[in-house]
């Protein structure tokens, strides 16, 4: 399974322990295949796990209600000068969609605001994450 699909099988477990991850450096920065912001003439930047709960906690575009079930963003591309955008995510069920915008910029100016986008890698893997959580609930 990759990362993003761990992601999103456990995405309520990892939720339950935000503070956890985010306090956790490994774990903080499990980098999730296929998250990013891309934005044309500016490049591409790879999300991890964390920034994806911040963002998810912080902002209503990063992570919307969507008739009744909430949307998470995890992937974003696009232009900042036209706006016009498509972004990808998953609802809480486990429905994977994309959709197009025109207000990249709600998606960005959050993101923007990161202290901690940009840095290496853990080498924590999500599988051994996941593990840990749940060891951790018995």
């Amino acid at each position: 399974m990759t990362n993003l699909n761990l992601l999103i099988s456990y995405h309520s477990l990892i939720l339950e322990n935000k503070s956890q991850i985010i306090q956790n450096p490994d774990w903080y920065h499990i980098p999730i295949d296929g998250s990013f912001v891309g934005a044309a003439y500016t490049g591409k930047v790879n999300l991890h796990l964390g920034n994806l709960i911040e963002l998810w906690e912080t902002t209503t575009s990063w992570k919307q209600n969507l008739k009744n079930q909430y949307f998470y963003t995890y992937r974003i591309s696009g232009s900042p000068l036209s706006g016009r955008c498509v972004y990808s995510g998953f609802f809480s069920n486990g429905i994977q969609m994309t959709f197009r915008s025109t207000q990249m910029i709600d998606w960005l100016k959050p993101f923007f605001k990161s202290e901690k986008i940009n840095k290496k890698p853990s080498l924590c893997s999500f599988a051994k994450l996941i593990r840990t959580l749940k060891q951790n609930q018995r």
